[in-house]
């Protein structure tokens, strides 16, 4: 059902002047009885159709809370939100919504992203490549076919590979507080495959590597 515009309001109380009945009126605008007569019995005691004004929900932190679940945030990147609103009591209560931190560090320009993996491109590996693929840029399809192309995916055995989220600026995706540290030593059983140019199929094989 549809809200009713303040033109459509005016049109609505207009009709009811005429001596309309409620139900009509209501079923002309597609909307309830009850909304009919509410906006009936407010123009009678305001003479107004305008929205009632409506005070807004009270801040359950205060500016210090507010400060507090900024710099928390700022100084552990991977900080959950959940550990953050059960560490922060409220203004009224004793503790708040994790809702209420995200839109904290939204409003300080933190949002929730995935962690930075891999190494960053350094001006000699995009020298490199460039060399690489102006080198091989006049090959013949004869000599492509002695490359083989490789791939591997892994799956960890030891523990499940669940997403570790960050929050961070714009701006700071490579910063050092904002990468993920991956671990030493883990378990994994890994599936490699090989495709060339002579053929569309894949050749793959199953292994286990132990990384150290």
């Amino acid at each position: 059902m549809p809200p009713l515009n303040k033109e459509l309001r005016l049109r609505a109380v207009g009709m009811i002047e005429a001596g309309r009945l409620h139900s009509d009126v209501a079923s002309h605008f597609g909307v309830t009885r009850i909304t009919i007569s509410r906006l009936a019995s407010r123009y009678r005691t305001t003479v107004s159709v305008n929205d009632r004004r409506r005070s807004a929900r009270p801040q359950v932190t205060t500016a210090a809370q507010d400060r507090y679940i900024v710099s928390s945030h700022l100084r552990n990147r991977f900080l959950t939100v959940p550990s953050t609103a059960i560490g922060t009591p409220g203004r009224n209560n004793n503790r708040i919504s994790a809702n209420t931190v995200r839109r904290r560090l939204a409003e300080k320009g933190i949002k929730v992203r995935r962690p930075y993996k891999r190494i960053k491109f350094t001006q000699r590996h995009r020298r490199n490549k460039a060399q690489w693929a102006h080198n091989h840029a006049r090959w013949t399809r004869h000599q492509w076919n002695g490359v083989v192309f490789s791939d591997e995916s892994r799956y960890l055995l030891d523990r499940v590979d669940g997403r570790q989220w960050v929050y961070r600026r714009r701006g700071e995706r490579y910063s050092d507080a904002c990468v993920r540290k991956l671990i030493d030593t883990e378990v994994e059983v890994s599936w490699y495959g090989e495709l060339s140019i002579q053929t569309s199929c894949c050749s793959g094989k199953p292994y286990w590597s132990e990384i150290s």
